[in-house]
C-alpha cells in the first residue's frame, strides 16, 4: 500500500444529505461523532518527523452540501466539487445525474439510503422490511384486525417497509396474541405522490386521505411509512372528525419529536438509530480509502424501540369484559391494583376472565398489570423524579421493591436504566418524550 508524505494533509469529504429531513441531520451528527476521535487522534498523533504512513489516518475536513439538488442547484454542486476537489463523498442520491457525475470522478463514494439501485456506489442502509414487521407485530398484540399502509410507493424504502408490514400479518397464526380467529383480516393502502417535508400538511391530499380514511373497515391499525405521514393521516381525521386511536390507531416511522409530539394525538413511531447510520458511514469510507475504492456492502441497520404515544395506545377487544379490564388497569395502574382490586371493578368470573385475556392476548391479567406499571415506571425514569417519589407514583410500597420488579423484568436496575437512557438522549438528536417498548 501506498506511503503517504507530510504534504498531505487531510482527507476532503463532501456530505451531500437532504439537511430540511430529521433523518439527514441525525446522520450527519452521527458522522461527526464518528470522525472526532479520529480527528483528535490525527492531530495529536503524528508531527512532521513521524507524518501519517496510511491515507486513512489523516485528519478529515468536510464540504457540507443540503438539500435535494436538482436543476441549476445541481449544476452549482458539480461546479463545487470540481473546485473542492473531494477525496471522498458520502451522499444521499436521488437524481440519476448526480449519480453519474460522482461515477465520473472516480473517487470513492459511499451512499446513504440506495433507493435507485446504482450498483457502483457502496451503500449504508436500514433494514426496511423489518421496520415493517415491527410496526405489523406492534398492532397484533393490540388485537387488530384491520389494517392499512400509507406512503409514497415510488420510494423503494416505502415499499420494502409495507412489504414487511403485509408479510407479518401473513402469519397471523404465529402472532404473540395467538387470537383463535383471524381469518377476516383486511388490508388496505393508500399511495401519496410525493415525500412530505418534515413539520408540513400536504394539504392538496388531506380530501383524498379523508375519503380514504372514511372507507376503511373500523377500528383499524394504519402504519406510516415515515412521521410526515402519520401527521398527514391524523390531520384528515381530525377533519373527518375519526377518532384517533379509537377508530384509527397510527403508527410511523422515524420518531422525530417535532413532529411526534406536535401531531394531534402525539404520534408513535420507531426509532431508527441515525447515529448508527452516520458511523457506518464513516467506517465505510475509511475502508474504501484503505483499499483504494474497494469495500464490501455493510450488514442493513435495524429498527430501534416503539415510543408508544397516544395514536396507538389502544388495544382492539371484541370481548366486552376484557376491554372493561384494560381500561381499568389503564387508568388505575398508578394506584398498586392487582387482580383481585380488578375482579372487584369488572365482576367476571375469575377463570373466566384469566382464559378470555390469555385467548386474545396471549397473556394474564396479572402480566398486563406488570406491563402496563413496567411502562409507566419506564417513562418517569426518563424524568428527575426520585426513585422513591416513583414508586409511590406507579403503586409500589417502596424504592427497593420498585427496584426488585424492574429488575426482573428487565435485567437491569432503574438506576442503570435512567443512566442509559439520559447517555442515549444526549447523543439523539432531540429524543423523544414518549415512553419504549421493547
Amino acid at each position: 500500500m501506498a506511503r503517504y508524505s507530510a504534504t498531505h494533509k487531510v482527507i476532503r469529504v463532501s456530505l451531500i444529505l437532504p439537511l430540511e429531513h430529521y433523518y439527514a441531520r441525525g446522520i450527519l451528527m452521527g458522522i461527526q461523532k464518528a470522525i472526532y476521535p479520529h480527528n483528535l487522534s490525527a492531530a495529536t498523533g503524528h508531527s512532521e518527523t513521524q507524518p501519517p504512513t496510511e491515507r486513512s489516518d489523516l485528519p478529515w475536513t468536510f464540504s457540507i452540501h443540503g438539500g435535494s439538488p436538482r436543476g441549476k442547484a445541481l449544476e452549482r454542486l458539480f461546479s463545487d466539487l470540481q473546485r473542492w476537489r473531494p477525496d471522498l463523498v458520502i451522499a444521499r442520491i436521488e437524481e440519476p445525474k448526480l449519480a453519474e457525475h460522482l461515477r465520473k470522478l472516480r473517487i470513492p463514494v459511499v451512499e446513504i439510503y440506495n433507493d435507485k439501485s446504482w450498483n457502483y456506489f457502496v451503500s449504508v442502509d436500514c433494514d426496511d422490511v423489518a421496520f415493517g414487521r415491527v410496526g405489523a407485530e406492534h398492532f397484533l398484540d393490540r388485537g387488530f384486525q384491520n389494517f392499512g399502509f400509507i406512503g409514497s410507493f415510488a420510494y423503494r424504502f416505502v415499499t420494502d417497509r409495507m412489504a414487511g408490514f403485509q408479510d407479518r400479518l401473513a402469519h397471523l397464526g404465529n402472532t404473540k396474541s395467538k387470537q383463535a380467529n383471524r381469518a377476516g383480516w383486511t388490508f388496505n393502502s393508500f399511495n401519496c405522490h410525493t415525500i412530505i417535508p418534515n413539520a408540513t400538511v400536504e394539504y392538496d391530499q388531506l380530501d383524498s386521505v379523508g375519503d380514504w380514511l372514511e372507507s376503511l373497515p373500523k377500528p383499524v391499525a394504519i402504519m406510516a411509512g415515515r412521521d410526515s405521514w402519520g401527521l398527514l393521516l391524523a390531520h384528515a381525521a381530525f377533519e373527518r372528525r375519526l377518532h384517533v386511536p379509537e377508530e384509527i390507531a397510527i403508527l410511523a416511522v422515524d420518531n422525530d419529536p417535532a413532529l411526534c409530539e406536535y401531531c394531534n394525538p402525539p404520534l408513535s413511531s420507531i426509532n431508527q438509530d441515525f447515529l448508527m447510520v452516520g458511523r457506518q458511514a464513516v467506517e465505510t469510507g475509511k475502508r474504501l480509502l484503505q483499499k483504494q475504492g474497494i469495500a464490501s456492502k455493510p450488514a442493513p441497520i435495524g429498527p430501534g424501540e416503539i415510543h408508544r404515544r397516544l395514536s396507538s395506545d389502544i388495544l382492539a377487544v371484541d370481548n366486552p369484559d376484557v376491554a372493561a379490564a384494560i381500561r381499568y388497569i389503564r387508568d388505575h395502574i398508578r394506584e398498586g391494583i392487582n387482580v383481585k382490586t380488578l375482579l372487584q371493578a369488572v365482576p367476571v368470573n375469575r377463570r373466566k376472565l384469566e382464559r378470555e385475556f390469555r385467548r386474545i392476548l396471549g397473556r394474564s391479567p396479572q402480566d398486563e398489570i406488570h406491563l402496563f406499571r413496567l411502562q409507566l415506571v419506564k417513562k418517569m425514569l426518563e424524568t428527575d423524579m426520585s426513585m422513591r417519589s416513583i414508586a409511590m407514583a406507579s403503586g409500589f410500597s417502596s424504592a427497593q421493591y420498585l427496584s426488585t420488579f424492574f429488575q426482573s423484568a428487565t435485567g437491569s436496575t432503574p438506576r442503570a436504566y435512567r443512566l442509559n437512557m439520559r447517555t442515549n438522549t444526549s447523543e439523539a438528536v432531540g429524543h423523544p418524550a414518549g415512553y419504549p417498548e421493547k
